[in-house]
């Protein structure tokens, strides 16, 4: 190799990225990042949904279970009504942390995940029972039971005012921006 070459090879070696290479490589970066963004978004809102149903489908068959194995549900509901309130005696009584009406204290509700952050899942007090279920937005679960035992209860106002048949309840939540948030993101047990 001549001097001639060596230097043009050194020169090569040593040459970085020029300013205009590195912006090129940032916007390409800009534009992957802005293309997939809303598509993690979606899938990850998607993926709340998903939970929230599946805890709503963990209630609702641990419902029909204590149904089924005592003949009664697991507090009193003397008509269709919604359960807002006792819905904390509700789920201590599925998972058997209430022996009154759960005598055999068996837990319907075993697969119930336990929340993380304050959402999805199960909040416990400092004792043990439990103080409320959350979703995976951080929101409440509303259960309506059919106190008149006809297996027939009228749909909650909000969704429409139609009668669901051969169910004994009725559990739904809200989306991310709660009750007043875009209808997809509503999840119930009868639709």
């Amino acid at each position: 190799m001549n001097a001639m070459q060596k230097t043009s090879y050194s020169q090569f070696i040593r040459r970085g990225f020029s300013l205009v290479e590195i912006l090129v490589v940032i916007t390409i970066i800009a534009v992957l990042a802005a293309i997939a963004y809303p598509v993690a978004g979606k899938m990850i809102k998607s993926s709340k949904l998903k939970k929230n149903l599946a805890m709503i489908v963990t209630i609702e068959r641990g419902i029909e279970d204590f149904y089924d194995d005592y003949g009664y549900f697991p507090i009193d509901a003397g008509s269709d009504d919604e359960i807002e309130l006792d819905q904390v005696n509700l789920l201590n009584a599925l998972a058997g942390n209430t022996k009154d009406r759960n005598t055999t204290g068996k837990n319907f509700v075993a697969s119930l995940p336990d929340a993380s952050n304050g959402v999805s899942g199960l909040v416990y007090l400092a004792n043990g029972d439990i103080d409320s279920l959350v979703n995976s937005f951080g929101g409440d679960f509303y259960i309506m039971l059919d106190g008149t035992f006809d297996e027939e209860i009228d749909e909650p106002n909000e969704f429409g005012n139609t009668t669901i048949k051969q169910k004994r309840s009725l559990i739904w939540t809200y989306g991310e921006e709660g009750q007043d948030g875009d209808e997809n993101d509503f999840v119930t047990s009868w639709e």
